[in-house]
């Protein structure tokens, strides 16, 4: 694709010209409007995916707002919220399941709050006129999560990606809740974010359960026992990690510290192993 003015650094920086044609197809410039057929189908029309509105000046932004022309997002038969249809095709790499009578159905595991908090901060962007801020962070990770998934659901995933890795961070350092590991197993095959922290878990666990480290060890067997799939990951992370975390203490405990040359062997030994194959899920996502 030949290099675009998708991102205003100021308000003296217009948009191009084919981003508003695709926000507003019935409006389309006249130039465009005679390429319209040959680009139709054309692998580099722009999407959603090319543009972040918070990159663009508040008089841009507010061009996003209609009262008039909205979308209906439904949740299991029921309308959650409504928003601007010109903000939802500014923002949504999925316009193309936009059904007729300008309505979005999403999966019914998804959470209405959750949904009706990612709009309003969207509609907040394109109201505001100070500099946009990221997605709040100080959240309970359950609701964070919901949000995170909310927004794959909806295709707008880039305006949560700071709350999605301040998840990744938690689950690196911390014990989570059974209810959040309820969650991230159900949503495990959904999203590409999500089968990621999938893996961070069951290896954190395992790794957990291999040191010793887990503070209510034995509920945390029960929990997973009564869990097939977190189970079956679990021990088959367990399994392959195990066996080089004990090789790791068995050597501080008789020489009190690491040698250089086994760090560099049981790095290796780590990198050999095919972590996407222990769960059942699609693979992490490599970029």
């Amino acid at each position: 694709m030949s290099f675009l003015l998708l991102r205003s650094a100021s308000a003296n920086v217009r948009v191009d010209d084919k981003v508003w044609d695709m926000i507003f197809p019935d409006a389309k410039t006249t130039k465009n409007q005679k390429a319209a057929g040959d680009t139709a189908q054309s692998p580099d029309s722009i999407t959603a995916k090319d543009i972040d509105i918070r990159d663009w000046s508040f008089t841009e932004r507010k061009t996003l707002a209609s009262k008039e022309d909205q979308i209906k997002i439904v949740v299991d038969s029921e309308i959650v919220t409504t928003m601007s249809k010109p903000l939802f095709r500014a923002t949504s790499t999925k316009t193309s399941e936009l059904l007729r009578k300008n309505t979005f159905i999403l999966p019914k595991a998804t959470d209405a709050d959750a949904i009706c908090g990612l709009i309003e901060y969207l509609e907040d962007i394109i109201s505001n006129p100070t500099k946009p801020s990221p997605f709040i962070l100080h959240l309970p990770m359950t609701i964070s999560l919901g949000v995170c998934a909310a927004a794959s659901a909806l295709g707008m995933d880039k305006y949560v990606d700071n709350l999605y890795k301040g998840c990744e961070d938690l689950l690196r350092t911390c014990i989570p809740s059974y209810e959040t590991i309820s969650l991230i197993t159900t949503f495990r095959t959904r999203t590409k974010y999500f089968s990621r922290l999938f893996r961070i878990l069951v290896t954190n666990l395992a790794i957990g359960l291999s040191n010793n480290t887990i503070p209510d060890e034995v509920g945390l067997e029960a929990y997973y026992m009564r869990n097939p799939i977190l189970d079956k990951a679990i021990k088959r992370s367990h399994k392959r990690y195990g066996s080089l975390e004990l090789r790791r203490i068995y050597w501080e405990r008789k020489n009190g510290k690491w040698e250089r040359a086994v760090c560099k062997e049981m790095a290796e030994a780590q990198a050999r192993i095919d972590w996407d194959n222990l769960y059942d899920g699609p693979a992490r996502d490599r970029k």
